[in-house]
């Protein structure tokens, strides 16, 4: 065996510690793996060891990011040309309306919220237009910052003589919304703020049982609107919801028939749990071969499908149809949502909040997932003879 040195052994305890150093241990900065392009010495002409020339595609992905995630506060330098050059609208759309996307993308957002939004925005521009602007030119509406509260105060006053005061109060909402946004970018030191709108409580109507009668025998000539009536009195979808659904949202197997859709309006999923004469009734639109089950109703690619050429007519054939027998609703579907919800409430209360996607009650813990007791009410709801009859 060869001899050992005294660095090849372990220090014995009788030397003295002086005379035994380890070797020290290299200096790593927490979080940072030793860099394999290290130099001993600088380099030279740049700061940086790595490329100075970016990849044009890696700039264009950069320049996205810079649009979508800007900084949301105005420049300094930018407010005052902001107040005096941009509308309202131009306003939204450049410093409002990517935010508002991206929310909804994330889902975050219901889409419905910005048809509101562009609403608002017209209503704004056709009542701020002056009278005597000329009509071959487009009004763009006064700058941001020229927006006063007794001028927007005056502009909601005319708007509520011709619109009425819940008209008004929901596009008010909205333009509070984006003037509230001006404020948080920076836009606009403070909001204009109108005085405060009152409304009287509206009357909610709803169909008695000799009206549903009514109703039903009415549209006796358009099977697919008995269906669509049908289908709102017992699960109250919004119009826009309804005459928009397709064949695969619905689950017609089994002893717990369910309709699946998620609200335009706010954004939520909902499974709805379905009675059995309104299956029987949805089995009579089980002939066709069309996507939607209720083509040529609405138009699914509007951008606001009840403001459609379809959605018009559909809505004249029933108010038509209805005045005939002496029903006057301005709002028929509307309406039948309302009486789906009586009618739930009547049975088990809390029923008609869930199915109308109000409130989680009834041990429901989310809108996909309906308790058995919000099955039991469904199916425990008194229905008209009339519905059986087609």
């Amino acid at each position: 065996m060869s001899a050992l040195t005294l660095a090849d052994q372990d220090p014995p305890a009788t030397i003295p510690f002086a005379i035994y150093q380890p070797p020290a241990p290299r200096s790593i900065t927490p979080g940072c793996p030793p860099n394999p392009r290290r130099r001993h010495k600088p380099a030279k002409d740049q700061e940086t060891l790595w490329p100075t020339t970016v990849d044009p595609e890696v700039q264009a992905v950069a320049d996205v990011v810079a649009r979508q995630f800007r900084d949301p506060v105005v420049p300094e330098a930018n407010r005052t040309w902001l107040r005096k050059s941009l509308s309202l609208r131009q306003f939204y759309c450049d410093w409002m309306l990517p935010e508002r996307l991206l929310r909804v993308e994330r889902r975050q957002l219901a889409k419905g919220t910005l048809d509101k939004d562009r609403q608002s925005l017209s209503r704004w521009e056709r009542f701020s237009r002056p009278a005597d602007w000329s009509p071959e030119k487009a009004w763009p509406g006064v700058p941001i910052g020229a927006i006063t509260s007794l001028y927007l105060d005056d502009v909601i006053q005319r708007m509520r003589l011709e619109l009425g005061a819940a008209t008004t109060k929901s596009t008010m909402s909205h333009l509070r919304t984006i003037f509230n946004h001006a404020v948080k970018v920076r836009a606009l030191e403070f909001a204009p703020k109108p005085e405060r709108l009152k409304t009287e409580a509206r009357r909610v109507q709803i169909y008695r049982a000799d009206q549903i009668e009514a109703a039903y025998g009415a549209l006796a000539s358009w099977p697919d609107l008995q269906v669509a009536f049908v289908l709102g009195i017992n699960a109250g979808p919004r119009p826009v919801d309804l005459f928009l659904l397709r064949r695969d949202q619905l689950d017609l197997i089994g002893d717990r028939p369910t309709l699946s859709y998620r609200a335009r309006k706010t954004g939520k999923e909902q499974v709805v749990p379905l009675a059995p004469v309104t299956v029987r009734q949805l089995l009579r639109l089980s002939n066709t071969a069309d996507t939607y089950l209720f083509p040529g109703r609405s138009s699914p690619a509007a951008l606001e499908p009840e403001k459609s050429k379809p959605a018009r007519r559909r809505r004249d054939i029933i108010k038509a149809a209805f005045a005939k027998v002496g029903l006057h609703f301005p709002k028929p579907f509307q309406a039948a949502r309302a009486t789906c919800n009586t009618r739930l409430n009547s049975v088990r209360d809390g029923t008609g909040l869930f199915v109308l996607g109000h409130g989680l009650t009834l041990n429901a813990k989310s809108y996909m997932e309906p308790s058995e007791l919000i099955f039991e009410a469904m199916n425990a709801v008194a229905q008209p003879a009339c519905f059986e009859r087609f």
